[in-house]
C-alpha cells in the first residue's frame, strides 16, 4: 500500500471545487481494516465540525445491496427461490400484470413496474409499500427479458416481501440477519425516533453543493432519518460498507454460503442495455458487476478505469459508492457530503475510487 495522501488530496480537490463539504474512504483486505480516512466537514457553517471516523453518513441507494442480502437470506432457508413469482409469497404484487414477475426479476431490475418512483420524504412506508404492490407491468415487457433500474419500486417491493415472510420491520431484518454478524455496529437502515435523536451529532448534513444554502431535499430532516426506506436510507461510516463486500469477498461472511455469493456476484444479466441509465449495464443478485468494457463512455455508477472485470458493487445518488474487486483482493468504500449534481458527481466518484486503486495497488 502506497501513502494515503493520495485519497486524501484527491477527497480535498472536490471539497476545494465545491463539490463536498466532506468526504469519507475506508478498505478492507482480508477482514482487516487497511485504510480509513475522512476530511472535510460534517455540516455547513456555522455547524461545521469535522467529519471524522464517528460520523454517520448518508448511503443513498449503496445500502440496496444489504437488502438483497437479507432477501438471499430466506432463500436459503427455503422460505422463497429465486424463480418463485414474487405474488405467491407476497399478497397483492401480483397485480397490475405483476403475476409473473419474479424474485430474480426484481433483484435484477428485469420485473418491469419502474413507474413507481415516490418521492422522499413525502410518503410514508406504507404508502410506498401500498404503491410497490399496485405497481402496473409497463406496456410490452417481458419480465427477465427487458431491463431497466428500479429507482425505489423493486426495493420497495423486496421490503414488502421481507417483512411479510420474516413478520418483523424490514429494517430490523436486516439488522438481525446482515449487519449484526459484520459487526457493522455503525450502520443503520433507517433510524428509530430514539436512535435519531441520540445519534444527531454524528450526522452528515448531506447539503446540495448546487446551492449551499439549501439542504438536499429531506437527507437530514428527522422525518426522513427515521423513514423506513431500504432503497436510500441507510446511515453509517465508510468502513462499515467496505466490511460488508469484504464479506461477500471472503466466501459471505457466515451471513451468506459461498454459493449463494456466488451466484449474488456473478452475471445474472449480461449484455443487455438499461432503459433507465441508457447503457449496458451487467447485474449479478442486487449488484452491478463491472461494465467499462461494453461502453464506449464510462458508465454512470461505474468502479473507475482501474477494476477488473468481475468487480461488483452498487453505488449511491450523488453519495457513494461500495465495491469489491476479487482479482485486486480488497472491498472499499467511498461516500461524499455533497450533492454537486450527476454532471460533476461522476468524474469525481471516477477520480476517487481511482485513487484507492493508486492506494492499495502500487507500491
Amino acid at each position: 500500500m502506497s501513502d494515503p495522501a493520495v485519497i486524501i488530496d484527491e477527497l480535498q480537490r472536490g471539497i476545494d471545487a465545491g463539490h463536498h463539504i466532506g468526504a469519507a474512504a475506508a478498505v478492507v483486505r482480508d477482514g482487516k481494516l487497511v485504510l480509513d480516512v475522512q476530511v472535510g466537514a460534517r455540516a455547513l457553517p456555522p455547524d461545521d465540525d469535522p467529519l471524522d471516523a464517528d460520523t454517520l453518513l448518508l448511503w443513498m441507494s449503496a445500502g440496496k445491496p444489504l437488502l438483497a442480502a437479507t432477501a438471499l437470506t430466506l432463500v436459503e432457508e427455503g422460505r422463497i427461490g429465486l424463480d418463485d413469482a414474487v405474488a405467491d409469497h407476497l399478497p397483492g404484487f401480483g397485480q397490475g400484470g405483476k403475476d409473473a414477475v419474479t424474485l430474480r426479476h426484481v433483484l435484477t431490475h428485469t420485473g418491469g413496474f419502474r413507474a413507481h418512483a415516490l418521492g422522499m420524504p413525502i410518503d410514508d412506508w406504507a404508502e410506498a409499500k401500498a404503491a410497490a404492490l399496485a405497481a402496473k407491468l409497463e406496456p410490452r415487457w417481458q419480465p427477465g427479458v427487458d431491463a431497466g433500474y428500479h429507482v425505489h419500486s423493486g426495493w420497495d417491493a423486496l421490503g414488502a416481501l421481507v417483512e411479510h415472510l420474516t413478520g418483523t420491520d424490514v429494517g430490523a431484518a436486516i439488522r438481525e440477519r446482515v449487519c449484526g454478524p459484520l459487526a457493522m455496529t455503525d450502520t443503520f437502515p433507517g433510524f428509530t425516533p430514539d436512535e435519531r435523536a441520540a445519534h444527531a451529532h454524528r450526522m452528515a448534513a448531506v447539503p446540495d453543493t448546487r446551492d449551499p444554502a439549501a439542504p438536499a431535499p429531506g437527507t437530514y430532516a428527522a422525518r426522513l432519518a427515521t423513514f423506513t426506506r431500504p432503497g436510500g436510507n441507510t446511515w453509517g461510516p465508510a468502513r462499515d460498507l467496505a466490511r460488508f463486500y469484504d464479506a461477500l469477498l471472503r466466501g459471505g461472511g457466515g451471513v451468506l454460503r459461498p454459493e449463494t455469493v456466488a451466484q449474488m456476484t456473478a452475471r445474472q444479466r449480461a449484455g443487455v442495455e438499461d432503459r433507465t441509465f441508457r447503457g449496458v449495464i451487467d447485474w449479478g443478485l442486487g449488484l452491478t458487476i463491472n461494465s467499462a468494457h461494453l461502453n464506449d463512455a464510462p458508465p454512470m455508477y461505474g468502479f473507475g478505469t482501474r477494476a477488473s472485470r468481475n468487480t461488483f458493487g452498487h453505488g449511491g445518488n450523488q453519495a457513494s459508492m461500495g465495491w469489491a474487486d476479487p482479482e485486486a483482493g480488497f472491498a472499499a468504500a467511498v461516500i461524499f457530503n455533497g450533492m454537486p449534481g450527476e454532471k460533476a458527481h461522476q468524474p469525481r466518484a471516477r477520480a476517487a475510487i481511482d485513487a484507492v486503486y493508486g492506494v492499495i495497488c502500487d507500491v
